[in-house]
């Protein structure tokens, strides 16, 4: 599980939908609607796996 999270949060880096802070968090690099479950996180973001 680990590497797919970890292969997930990668590509959202590359879309540039995420960006890693200075204390090396992630953070939503642009004013999407927040999120509320990782369905719909996995919904929202499907044509990334296209």
């Amino acid at each position: 599980m680990k590497k797919v999270m970890t292969a997930y949060v990668n590509a959202l880096v590359r879309q540039g939908f995420l960006h890693m802070t200075k204390k090396g968090n992630y953070e939503v690099a642009s004013n999407h609607v927040p999120l509320q479950t990782v369905d719909e996180a996995f919904k929202r973001d499907a044509f990334l796996f296209h």
